[in-house]
C-alpha cells in the first residue's frame, strides 16, 4: 500500500484529485467508481477546476456510484445521486449514458442489486475506486462483520452510521435505514482503490484498518490483501499510525 499523509484535509483531496486525474488520462475509457460525502467534495471540485482549466476530459470515461440510500429519490439533495451530479458529473463531460447511478426506489431491491453487478461485470470492472472510511470502519456501506465474499446487496446501517449521517437531513428521524452497496468482492475486485481518509476521528479506524488484523469486524481491514491500494490521509487522520 502506498500513503500519501498531506497537512491538511484540503491538501489531500488536492493529491487525490491529481492521482484520479494520471489515471483519467492514462486510459481515457477507465471505469471510475465515486464515493460520496464530505470527505471527497474538496477533490471533486479540484476535478472540475482540472476539467475546466486544464483539459482534463471524462468523456470515455464510465461512473459507477459506490452506494446509495434506499429509498431516497436522485433529486432529494440528502441523495448520493444528487450529490454526485452536483460535485462531479453534472460539471464535467461525462456521456449520459456512461454515468450509472442505483436505483433507489427499485420496487425489487434484490433485482437491483443484481442489475448493478451485471452492469459493473458488463464495463469489464472498476478501474479505479475511490473509498471513504467510516469511524466504525465501514467502506461503502459495508459495516462491520459484512462477509468479505458479498456481491452489491442492501445493508442495514448501524445506528452509528446513522447517527453520523444526521446532518444531511433536515429531520434527523428521516435518516434511511437501508442502503445499497457494493460489497467487499466488488470492492477488492477493482484494479486499483484509493482510500481517501481526513479527521482526528478517522485516526483510530485507520489505524485498526491498516495495522491490526484483516478481520469482518473492520471492514475496511480487507484492504490490506488488495495489490494496489493508495492511502491519502491527512496528518490528523493518520496520526496513529
Amino acid at each position: 500500500m502506498r500513503s500519501v499523509v498531506a497537512s491538511s484535509h484540503s491538501e489531500a483531496c488536492l493529491w487525490a484529485a491529481q492521482l484520479v486525474g494520471r489515471a483519467v488520462r492514462d486510459k481515457p475509457a477507465c471505469a471510475l467508481g465515486l464515493a460520496a460525502g464530505e470527505t471527497p467534495r474538496l477533490m471533486y471540485a479540484e476535478l472540475v477546476r482540472m476539467h475546466r482549466e486544464s483539459g482534463l476530459s471524462f468523456a470515455q470515461a464510465t461512473a459507477f456510484a459506490l452506494d446509495e440510500y434506499v429509498g431516497v429519490a436522485p433529486a432529494d439533495p440528502a441523495s448520493f445521486s444528487f450529490f454526485l451530479y452536483r460535485n462531479l458529473l453534472g460539471q464535467v463531460d461525462f456521456a449520459p449514458h456512461n454515468i450509472h447511478l442505483i436505483d433507489a426506489l427499485a420496487l425489487d431491491v434484490n433485482a437491483e442489486c443484481a442489475r448493478y453487478e451485471r452492469r459493473i461485470a458488463a464495463c469489464g470492472g472498476i478501474d479505479l475506486l475511490i473509498l471513504g472510511l467510516g469511524q466504525n470502519g465501514h467502506i461503502g456501506f459495508n459495516e462491520p462483520g459484512t462477509s468479505f465474499v458479498q456481491g452489491v446487496h442492501r445493508v442495514g446501517l448501524t445506528q452509528a452510521t446513522i447517527a453520523a449521517n444526521a446532518r444531511h437531513f433536515a429531520d434527523p428521524s428521516q435518516v434511511p435505514r437501508f442502503a445499497i452497496s457494493l460489497g467487499i468482492r466488488n470492492i477488492l475486485e477493482a484494479k486499483k482503490i484509493l482510500l481517501l481518509v481526513s479527521g482526528k476521528n478517522k485516526s483510530e479506524a485507520l489505524r485498526l484498518a491498516l495495522c491490526g488484523s484483516v478481520d469482518p469486524r473492520v471492514p475496511a481491514s480487507v484492504l490490506q490483501t488488495h495489490p494496489d491500494v493508495t492511502l491519502v490521509a491527512d496528518h490528523e487522520a493518520a496520526s496513529l499510525l
